[in-house]
């Protein structure tokens, strides 16, 4: 029987593989849910279509949890499950291995393919941020800011070469494309922005983002974008973007602003400009719309003499 993957966003990339290998790559139909797919919609795909394995987000894990009964989830139960996006801890790998016999946990990038790997049959002998050992010829460097490799056990930022490592910007690479070169060494290894360490037994711990990207269930949002979004508003002066550390989503968002001397402007207000100004679906819980809201007001300071 040809092995079906159940894989509700493009989580994975192009399926090339798929192709390659014969294996079927069973994805939902986000157009007609208007972007949604929860607990329901998965288990539909899975059970229908006869999954054995599936790419699940920890956000995913969580909603199929939460909304399936014992029997539900015992029909749904995965050989394995494959996940990451996100720093990953044992309280996700605990959360998924309720779902399936193995959780493979992934480090992986657009513009990389699948980097490392890790299984785990036991949520107690797993280790908090370990994406297991490399794969696919690929090398990773962990270096300092000045670009020297550091040793076991020291946190530093990703350089990475290898076969499915990118070579440039889609129609950016004829003559120096300036964003092309900036993620690029010298001598050729690709800046990830990511960072973490390799320990003693050649196992790599990914923490997440070195900039100021938000991580929220496995998508990176840049807080300028959305800050110049929100800056839009003829009442607002200031805004700032920040994360706000989740245990499930690795990072929620939270807007702040501080207004004018006139506005009269609420955390309620706010929340509903927020919502006007982003994607049309807010019910989506993969739409960054902020989740938290705080409104600073303009205060004159009189200096007396």
């Amino acid at each position: 029987m040809t092995r079906r993957t159940y894989n509700g966003s493009w989580v994975g990339g192009y399926p090339f593989k798929n192709y390659v290998s014969g294996t079927v790559r069973v994805l939902v139909d986000t157009i007609s849910t208007r972007g949604r797919c929860g607990a329901s919609e998965i288990l539909a795909a899975v059970t229908r279509e006869k999954c054995s394995t599936g790419f699940i987000m920890p956000l995913e894990v969580e909603a199929l949890l939460d909304h399936l009964t014992p029997e539900e989830i015992k029909r749904f139960r995965l050989e394995a499950l494959i996940t990451g996006g996100q720093p990953i801890k044992r309280s996700h790998v605990a959360r998924a291995l309720q779902l399936a016999e193995t959780v493979l946990i992934g480090y992986a990038g657009s513009e990389c393919g699948l980097m490392a790997v890790h299984a785990c049959q036991d949520a107690q002998q797993y280790e908090d941020f370990c994406a297991g050992k490399l794969v696919n010829e690929t090398i990773i460097k962990v270096v300092d800011d000045k670009d020297n490799e550091c040793p076991p056990g020291v946190i530093g930022k990703f350089l990475i070469k290898g076969p499915s490592v990118f070579s440039g910007f889609f129609n950016r690479q004829l003559g120096q494309d300036p964003a092309t070169s900036l993620a690029f060494t010298p001598d050729g290894w690709y800046r990830t922005d990511d960072f973490g360490w390799f320990q003693g037994d050649g196992n790599l711990y990914v923490l997440g983002r070195a900039t100021d990207v938000i991580s929220r269930d496995g998508i990176h949002l840049y807080p300028g974008w959305l800050e110049a979004k929100i800056i839009e508003h003829r009442e607002i002066l200031e805004a700032v973007v920040l994360p706000v550390p989740d245990k499930v989503r690795h990072h929620k968002i939270c807007a702040i602003v501080k207004t004018s001397l006139e506005s009269t402007m609420n955390h309620v207000e706010l929340k509903d400009f927020c919502h006007s100004i982003f994607l049309a679906n807010t019910n989506d819980d993969y739409v960054p719309v902020p989740d938290f809201f705080m409104v600073r007001f303009y205060v004159l300071h009189f200096l007396c003499w």
